[in-house]
């Protein structure tokens, strides 16, 4: 007597589909894992440049200029307050062309200077004082320069939209009037008019029409450097003028 397989009953087909079923929700579970996995790992990963987004980077006023500086560096600490947290240097000054970093002028059209700084941490402010200025402080102001020289380089000078101006029949300078001039060793000079602080532009530059932001925090932190009261001393100031293309 031969015995024959009996077709699959309804009982079969069901169990068969259930089977299925899970092993597809098992399939499905796999890949989502799989998927998160992924997605972890890529965001682990740095993407490539042109993929690059830093949320610290500032945008130029204008639409059609596109940023050449990177914020990050200096954004990671804020040197505002350095020339108070900064302390009396005992070495001897003796700056040089190859450490001396920045100077920044006011002319009215009288040249007064403001403050100066040299490696390796190093400041003269506006009064002379020789200071040693905190490490880190030096190091978010030295990377902002650098910022800033990598602007769009610009005819003329910055010129901040203001209703003050130098006063040619009293010859006295009054606040916001002048030009403020950045001298970095090795760079072109930047210079801005009008009352910084302020960022409007009198006339849109480089496609900018308001003042980049490296350069408005720059000019901001460099101003403290004209804080201070007492005697002035000449001595310091006169070594940093010796060094510079304009005197």
């Amino acid at each position: 007597m031969s015995l024959s397989a009996k077709p699959p009953g309804p009982a079969t087909h069901g169990s068969m589909a259930k089977a299925r079923g899970r092993t597809t929700c098992l399939y499905i579970v796999l890949l989502s894992i799989l998927a998160l996995a992924l997605s972890a790992l890529v965001g682990q990963l740095p993407l490539p440049s042109h993929f690059s987004f830093d949320k610290a980077e500032s945008l130029p006023a204008s639409p059609s200029a596109s940023p050449s500086y990177n914020m990050v560096s200096y954004m990671n600490h804020d040197a505002s307050g350095w020339h108070s947290r900064s302390t009396k240097y005992t070495g001897k000054f003796a700056p040089t062309n190859d450490t001396l970093i920045l100077t920044l002028l006011f002319t009215t059209p009288v040249k007064y200077f403001k403050v100066a700084f040299v490696k390796p941490n190093i400041a003269v402010d506006a009064y002379g004082k020789v200071l040693a200025v905190p490490q880190a402080d030096f190091d978010a102001i030295t990377s902002l320069t650098t910022a800033a020289v990598t602007l769009p380089s610009v005819s003329g000078h910055w010129s901040i939209q203001s209703d003050r101006h130098w006063d040619p029949n009293n010859k006295v300078p009054i606040p916001g009037g002048g030009i403020y001039r950045l001298l970095v060793t090795g760079h072109e000079e930047i210079s801005i008019s009008g009352r910084v602080g302020k960022r409007t532009l009198a006339v849109p530059k480089a496609g900018y029409t308001e003042l980049p932001e490296p350069l408005l925090k720059l000019f901001g932190w460099l101003f403290e450097g004209a804080a201070g009261h007492g005697q002035k001393d000449e001595g310091p100031i006169d070594k940093v003028r010796a060094l510079l293309p304009v005197k």
